[in-house]
């Protein structure tokens, strides 16, 4: 199956990782415990069979995954991703729009299973990855991205010739516990047979291109860590505009337990700013940074809230840009109204309510 890419961040929402850790334990410190050697060849879909999900062509993955496998999708019901996913409900009030499907599951340290999602959303698509326990909670999560992109920028009348956006991408396990992405995403020209519709595979020219391999660690609670991120090939020159997009697409797909992924977010809100100005950055880059945004507040909106608190008498771009995603209806506002009142310090919760309360539209809350 193949999927064309997700164009907005924000179709897909991530799940409240404070609130399903099974344990108890707060997904959102900075200390990870140390990965673990302990794990079975086959993933264990206990969870998935209780909740009805067919799991007869789920593929296991093994010591390596590529984009390039074939595979046939499980189509996941809506009560099904709302168990698995339950953060989606929010986002649909009646049934999910769009199509989730499971793709792949592997087997992870101390009996977690890890899950590959892929979701259509209109005519785009991308996958996931969720870590989950014994009991099918889920301990942590990350956005892919389109791993098997190709989108087409142009083609003659024939297409049999065009050029495309291409991206492949490698899962390597180095270990029970260490995975490793590899994914290269170009822009070349193609060519095939007349009245072949299989996505070109030869590629004559490539007008650009450039490498990622990102390493991870997943620990014994299930939680993912981001161990080294580098650039390992470029080639031709990328458009400015698509390099900023890249730039601020990688931090949407950082593990949903970073503790530092709203810290970067906002030195790259800045630093696009001071780069740009205040009209070209509020032209496009904005909106990336907005669809970020809230994602990490569907995540973890405490950890979230807590840092406009401890930023609280600075004037920050990422502040005005949360006001802006419930401005705007991105978000409902009732959803923030209910996370300031979970707020443990009476103080936060005073200045988040204080601070918000003329955010978003004046029929959003009841």
């Amino acid at each position: 199956m193949k999927l064309k890419h997700l164009i907005l961040i924000a179709a897909i929402t991530t799940m409240p990782l404070g609130a399903c850790n099974a344990n108890g334990t707060n997904a959102n410190t900075t200390e990870q415990s140390a990965p673990v050697a302990s794990v079975t060849n086959k993933p264990d879909l206990g969870f998935l069979k209780k909740l009805g999900v067919d799991v007869s062509r789920l593929q296991t993955i093994g010591d390596k995954y590529d984009s390039d496998q074939e595979w046939e999708p499980t189509a996941l019901t809506d009560e099904q991703v709302f168990t698995l996913l339950p953060m989606v409900r929010s986002m649909n009030d009646v049934e999910i729009e769009g199509g989730y499907y499971l793709e792949a599951a592997k087997a992870m340290p101390e009996g977690h299973t890890m899950l590959i999602y892929a979701v259509e959303y209109g005519d785009s698509g991308a996958e996931l990855m969720g870590i989950y326990d014994r009991e099918g909670n889920l301990t942590d999560f990350m956005q892919l991205g389109d791993i098997r992109e190709f989108s087409t920028q142009q083609c003659n009348d024939e297409m049999t010739q065009g050029t495309a956006q291409v991206t492949h991408t490698t899962f390597k396990f180095n270990s029970p516990a260490e995975f490793s992405i590899d994914k290269t995403v170009k822009v070349a020209d193609w060519k095939r047979a007349p009245g072949n519709e299989a996505l070109p595979s030869n590629f004559t020219k490539v007008h650009w291109l450039v490498q990622t391999l990102d390493s991870y660690e997943v620990d014994d609670q299930g939680r993912i860590t981001l161990v080294d991120e580098k650039e390992v090939k470029r080639q031709g020159e990328v458009d400015p505009d698509v390099e900023r997009w890249s730039g601020i697409a990688r931090l949407g797909q950082l593990p949903a337990s970073d503790p530092n992924r709203i810290e970067r977010l906002n030195d790259k809100a800045n630093e696009l700013y001071e780069q740009l100005g205040r009209g070209d950055y509020d032209a496009d880059p904005s909106y990336h940074i907005q669809m970020v945004l809230a994602e990490y507040f569907d995540s973890n909106p405490q950890t979230l809230l807590q840092w406009i608190y401890n930023y609280r008498g600075k004037k920050t771009l990422l502040v005005e840009h949360f006001e802006q995603i419930f401005a705007n209806g991105w978000r409902n506002k009732f959803t923030l109204v209910k996370a300031i009142e979970q707020m443990r310090d009476p103080d936060a919760q005073q200045y988040l309510n204080d601070l918000t309360a003329q955010w978003g539209p004046s029929d959003a809350v009841g």
